[in-house]
């Protein structure tokens, strides 16, 4: 899967907190216009009526978007070289998303699956908010999981005692 998200530069944050004695964290932050491009392959019902599929990209912007991210870890048994590092046991994400606009693009060639990937992004137009409501938590699941995976890739290669300097 690709995806690209770009903006995230002009990120605000606006609350930060950790404690070492727990090895909890959180901290609020907020996105004025993310950027998001993806490559997808569907083939779903919705609403057990309408049968989508095709295979495409999917350009949207985020706008005005505020998370809120709380985590807590625990410190691995010592390796071989008696070092202990820090291992992500629980992430939980909470977003408000402003608003999001963008469109599928079908590629696959097939009049039906560009006319069906027509009347998708004609629905969410008008319905925007009804469906950002019902897509935010899954936004909220992906983003865990990439928070989870991507920060115990990066606490799995720091000594936990090379991270803080006295």
């Amino acid at each position: 899967m690709t995806l690209v998200i770009s903006g995230a530069t002009k990120v605000t944050v606006s609350k930060l907190s950790v404690n070492l004695s727990d090895l909890t964290g959180s901290v609020s932050m907020e996105f004025p216009d993310l950027n998001v491009s993806t490559l997808y392959d569907m083939d779903t019902d919705v609403m057990n009526s309408m049968t989508l599929k095709g295979v495409g990209h999917c350009n949207a912007t985020i706008s005005n978007l505020k998370v809120n991210l709380t985590g807590r870890a625990e410190l691995t048994s010592k390796d071989m070289n008696g070092k202990t590092y820090l291992k992500l046991t629980h992430v939980k994400i909470t977003m408000l998303i402003g608003d999001a606009v963008g469109r599928l693009v079908d590629s696959s060639n097939d009049e039906e699956n560009i006319m069906l990937t027509e009347a998708a992004n004609t629905f969410y137009d008008i319905n925007r908010a009804e469906m950002l409501e019902m897509f935010t938590p899954i936004a909220e699941e992906i983003a865990e999981a990439l928070v989870t995976e991507l920060g115990g890739q990066v606490l799995s290669s720091l000594p936990y005692n090379e991270m803080f300097v006295d």
